[in-house]
């Protein structure tokens, strides 16, 4: 028998205005009601974010990786293994992000 997986739902945005509030020269958890995106048939560790734009007086991080980061996952998000981290220095934190579906692989 042959069965075949097929991603036919569109993934969705939660939080229309992702937003977080740090102050200056701290660190704090980014969770899910900062930042969630859900899908029916994806898993939230192939639910994708890209970092496009980086801020300016930060950077994001893993906690179980050393220095910032530029891609993590809904379930790093909602583990609690995504921070963002301020430097103290003067100017934007924000960031822009990018969702995709991490793709399932082929096989041959």
């Amino acid at each position: 028998m042959f069965s075949m997986q097929i991603n036919d739902e569109p993934f969705r945005l939660v939080t229309l205005t992702p937003s977080l509030t740090v102050v200056n020269g701290w660190r704090t958890n980014i969770t899910s009601a900062n930042v969630l995106t859900v899908d029916a048939d994806t898993p939230p560790d192939r639910l994708r974010y890209d970092v496009i734009v980086e801020p300016e007086v930060g950077q994001l991080r893993r906690l179980d990786e050393v220095g910032a980061v530029t891609t993590f996952s809904q379930a790093d998000v909602n583990d609690g293994h995504v921070q963002f981290v301020h430097n103290e220095g003067n100017g934007s934190g924000s960031f822009v992000f990018q969702v995709y579906i991490l793709h399932f692989e082929q096989i041959n």
